[in-house]
């Protein structure tokens, strides 16, 4: 996957000087300023799958406006990064490795300090040995791997309070799921977060209307949820579910209440009032498969006395 870097004027605001403005302006083009715009709230970084779903924007549209972008002298040379693509087996680094990377590579030495920092206490041998496969292996850069440890902690303080800190295999867990997701970049990791933060919310609403409270959600529960949040089912509707599932089966059984609202979401219903309408339409469309069989019944029976009366 690439991420490009490229060569924007940088400012802790997102500002834009007026020749610069000019330019976007005289070409006329609105996805060539919001590509501009997006370029410089992320330092310069484009990480094009996260622009894609962020401006809803295509790969080959943002190629044709970075060029037009390029062409005009808004950006500098556009510069390619690959991460490289390897198996999330990382190798087992020795104390040697670590030792070396200590010795000579300055990035590696903040991120132990970094590490150290934040967990409050010393790296053992195996957490620096599993530190330097997430940033040696893995490829991550280290304001990435930093704001990966700090999510790590913040939810590990969110369950259990403060004083309980994460292991290094946790972190090496969710760096490993980072990227698989392409988060790559400070700037992806950062939407990144923001977004698990709001589908966090969202599971917790979830858990509410579900009735669970006092422990947290089981992984196949997680998965159910989320799948929900994607069908984008009412409030309404999830109680409405819950409710059929619990009175026809006595609980809440969850592949019951996944058929229920898939079923639902599969009539582009939103409302109770939606679902009602369908299995009207429904119960009608199978009104004239009823008569015609009561009629084809009739038609036997009265086949049968002529027979009946032939006979005698």
């Amino acid at each position: 996957m690439a991420v490009l870097k490229l060569k924007v004027p940088l400012s802790r605001d997102v500002v834009i000087p007026s020749h610069s403005a000019n330019l976007l302006l005289d070409c006329a083009d609105g996805n060539a300023a919001l590509l501009y715009i997006y370029i410089l709230a992320h330092s310069g970084e484009l990480d094009i799958p996260a622009a894609e779903k962020r401006l809803k924007m295509s790969a080959e549209e943002m190629t044709r406006v970075l060029s037009s972008l390029e062409a005009r002298g808004l950006i500098g040379k556009t510069e390619g990064i690959k991460v490289p693509e390897r198996s999330d087996a990382i190798p087992e680094y020795s104390s040697t490795d670590v030792a070396e990377h200590l010795g000579s590579d300055k990035d590696f030495k903040y991120l132990v300090n970094f590490c150290e920092e934040s967990f409050g206490k010393l790296l053992s041998t195996v957490d620096l040995q599993v530190l330097l496969g997430i940033y040696s292996w893995l490829g991550l850069p280290v304001d990435v791997i930093c704001l990966l440890v700090k999510s790590c902690i913040d939810d590990m303080k969110k369950r259990y309070g403060p004083g309980r800190v994460p292991t290094m295999r946790t972190v090496e867990k969710r760096a490993k799921a980072w990227v698989r997701a392409g988060v790559l970049t400070l700037g992806r990791a950062e939407e990144y977060l923001k977004e698990q933060e709001k589908l966090g919310r969202e599971k917790t609403r979830f858990a509410e209307l579900l009735r669970i409270s006092g422990r947290a959600l089981s992984p196949t529960e997680e998965k159910y949820i989320s799948e929900w949040i994607t069908l984008g089912l009412s409030d309404e509707l999830i109680e409405a579910a819950y409710d059929k599932t619990v009175v026809n089966t006595g609980s809440l059984k969850w592949s019951y209440m996944h058929r229920i609202l898939v079923s639902w979401s599969a009539i582009g219903a939103k409302t109770l009032a939606d679902v009602e309408n369908g299995d009207k339409k429904q119960g009608k469309a199978a009104e004239p498969q009823g008569a015609d069989e009561s009629a084809a019944m009739k038609l036997r029976e009265l086949n049968r006395k002529k027979r009946q009366g032939s006979a005698v």
